[in-house]
């Protein structure tokens, strides 16, 4: 089912009757779409969800509670972290749910989609983007009631940006909300903080991938203090993860499949940037970010190690081995 279409029909309270699974799909898991999405179940659709973490419960004991109704009441569980799940058990719950005919309402997010479908098992695709167009009802749907103000916010980010990832989108709705009268001077003093004007974001990997380093930090010194390290951690290790498939699929002559990594990476890497830069390169600088990740979880401060990542990719470390 189309994205759009699932927000606009999922507000009939008679929608949820027919239906016993409910599974978004995608590539990214969308953290506060999906925190907005039970949000809305619970006032305004199918009454409380029960969350249900699969990681800590185990599958007889779960099986056997979304068996079970009390005194016929039917109940929604939302279905947590199955993709967290090994594969034993990822596989035993895309078969359960495959076959689940009630007696109570499964939701879930699965990058997995589901072999058959029927009126009883739905599947919506999230989207990890959206345009000017695509925003517009999604965003109206997140702040019902509120079109004009939602117009305003929305003309002001499309200023800055060509796209817009469905959890930034997230964001800005809760601050609509919260804003009030206020919204006009919101978007004056705050956007830009909430969310990243896209030509920055485009300028920082076009100068890295480019090994331009006094454009680099130059824009790095305006931009790199505005957003936590934990933002930026996040965004490099998509940039990175976006850039090496990229290029593995063009070096082998696929761009069909390469077009769909090409999001957010910016033009002269597309162009032909790519092929100056080594496979071993791009993926032993995603490892590197990976490591960061896990050191900032262990309380380090990883903004000075954010520094040794750019000066190892300026001075070509990353294309020798695996840095410790």
């Amino acid at each position: 089912m189309d994205f759009i279409a699932f927000l606009s029909e999922s507000k009939n309270i008679d929608w949820w009757q027919q239906r016993d699974v409910v599974c978004g799909t995608g590539s990214v898991y969308p953290l506060l779409f999906f925190s907005f999405f039970l949000e809305r179940c619970k006032n305004h659709s199918i009454g409380p969800v029960q969350i249900l973490d699969l990681s800590e419960v185990p599958c007889d004991v779960a099986s056997a509670q979304l068996a079970t109704s009390f005194l016929g009441v039917r109940t929604s569980y939302w279905l947590k972290n199955i993709t967290e799940l090994d594969t034993k058990k990822r596989a035993y719950w895309h078969s359960y749910i495959q076959q689940y005919h009630g007696p109570n309402c499964l939701l879930l997010f699965s990058e997995k989609s589901f072999d058959q479908k029927t009126e009883k098992i739905v599947e919506f695709t999230v989207p990890e983007y959206l345009d000017m167009t695509s925003a517009a009802p999604v965003l109206n749907a997140l702040v019902p009631n509120e079109t004009k103000r939602c117009s305003v916010a929305l003309r002001t980010v499309f200023k800055k940006r060509r796209k817009i990832m469905l959890d930034e989108l997230c964001q800005l709705a809760r601050y609509i909300i919260v804003s009030g009268s206020e919204l006009d001077q919101f978007l004056t003093d705050w956007l830009d903080v909430i969310i990243i004007p896209e030509s920055s974001l485009f300028d920082l990997s076009k100068y890295l991938f480019a090994r331009n380093q006094e454009d680099f930090f130059q824009e790095w010194s305006v931009v790199g203090p505005r957003y936590g390290e934990l933002f930026w951690i996040a965004y490099w290790a998509e940039i990175f993860w976006r850039a090496y498939n990229f290029s593995r699929l063009s070096s082998l002559g696929l761009h069909d499949q390469a077009k769909k990594f090409a999001v957010r990476l910016p033009f002269n890497f597309i162009q032909g940037g790519w092929r100056r830069i080594s496979l071993n390169e791009l993926k032993e600088a995603l490892h590197y970010v990976y490591m960061l990740d896990a050191d900032i979880k262990n309380g380090s401060q990883g903004m000075s190690f954010l520094n040794v990542l750019y000066l190892k990719f300026f001075l070509r470390q990353f294309d020798d081995k695996i840095v410790s």
